[in-house]
């Protein structure tokens, strides 16, 4: 009778576990991952969590899609390492669509905008940047050296002039804001930068009000931004956010 009483225990023990981990199981597949940097205005890191344009949109979409995200802050370079394993099920926002990469990664409908793309340079140089018609003249015809993220992966159209003239130009390993405190202290001319970013180095940098923005003519007006995602996660959870950025981005335009 005891061993009937243990067994008929074990046994209810057993499923009783069992429900446990589906539960587990559903509430996973309901949770995504999101890596991320802090990057004002796009996503930034506040007392009541992340926040910036970005990320309030995903927020916002993840919640109408009754998705809970899991927001973990990782450096620029832990998360290029884990986005070409491909191994671990997570997400990227604000990422620009790059057709060569898009087998590799499920991309969502845009997020936003990045506004127009153009160059940080210091205010006494800038008429030597606005005389130039081009990109290209920037790298081939002038000796203004730029300052670079050595693993980051700059816009197609650049990448020629920029493997041509690498010699003249400072890589760096850090990160961005590093970048700007070069440019401020003369060790470079320029960096790749975007419009809405100008202002915040300007307030947040020793010295930036040296600074100031500038746009050459074929640099992009105004790139789309996207969740960029892992192929391990889950498709049906990519599909439910995929719909709920839809509609939110309908409702915003």
């Amino acid at each position: 009778m005891r061993q009937i009483s243990a067994f008929l225990y074990l046994f209810a023990l057993s499923v009783f576990l069992m429900g446990q981990e589906a539960s587990k199981a559903e509430e996973g597949g309901n949770t995504l991952v999101f890596q991320f940097e802090d990057h004002p205005p796009f996503l930034e890191k506040t007392p009541k969590g992340i926040g910036g344009s970005f990320g309030k949109f995903v927020n916002a979409a993840a919640a109408q899609a009754g998705i809970g995200l899991i927001w973990q802050e990782r450096a620029f370079r832990r998360t290029r390492r884990d986005l070409e394993e491909g191994k671990q099920p997570f997400c990227v926002a604000g990422h620009s669509y790059d057709a060569d990469r898009a087998p590799k990664f499920h991309y969502t409908p845009a997020i936003g905008t990045f506004g127009r793309s153009g160059l940080l340079v210091r205010t006494a140089d800038i008429q030597k940047f606005e005389a130039l018609s081009s990109v290209q003249a920037l790298f081939e015809t002038t000796d203004l050296a730029g300052g670079f993220i050595a693993e980051a992966k700059y816009a197609v159209p650049f990448r020629p002039y920029l493997a041509n003239s690498r010699g003249k130009h400072l890589f760096v390993s850090t990160s961005h804001e590093n970048l700007v405190q070069l440019l401020v202290r003369g060790r470079i001319d320029f960096l790749f930068e975007n419009e809405m970013m100008a202002p915040l180095h300007r307030a947040a940098t020793a010295g930036g009000e040296a600074l100031g923005f500038v746009s050459l003519p074929d640099m992009p007006k105004a790139r789309e931004a996207f969740v960029m995602c892992t192929r391990a996660v889950e498709p049906g959870l990519l599909a439910r956010l995929d719909a709920a950025i839809e509609a939110a981005a309908d409702v915003r335009h």
